[in-house]
């Protein structure tokens, strides 16, 4: 599976012979690519295949997927399969963000 970015917000999921565009509305566009990665690791999982981000995403985020596959897969009791993640590591933030989002339901609500 590839990821591409297309522009702030966008993103198009290449997985076989089949292209999928995923945007996401806010009142403040995304200041990186890494809003990419919690929206197709989840569909990577769940097909069991390798995960590809072009471009890159933050260093800070790399560094996050092991713990985000551990919660992915114990809140799907081990239905969904860890997955190798490639991508470049991007520039550091050079300041944090404020903002804050989550990106799990698991139908709880």
């Amino acid at each position: 599976m590839l990821v591409k970015a297309l522009e702030p917000g966008a993103c198009a999921i290449h997985h076989d012979a089949s292209v999928f565009e995923l945007r996401v509305e806010t009142p403040i566009p995304p200041a990186n690519n890494d809003w990419t990665l919690p929206a197709a690791l989840p569909l990577a999982m769940a097909l069991g295949c390798e995960v590809r981000f072009e471009p890159s995403i933050s260093p800070l985020m790399l560094e996050s997927i092991p713990t985000i596959q551990n919660i992915f897969t114990a809140f799907t009791s081990n239905k969904w399969k860890r997955v190798d993640v490639a991508a470049q590591p991007g520039p550091a933030s050079s300041q944090r963000n404020q903002n804050v989002g989550l990106f799990f339901s698991g139908g709880v609500d």
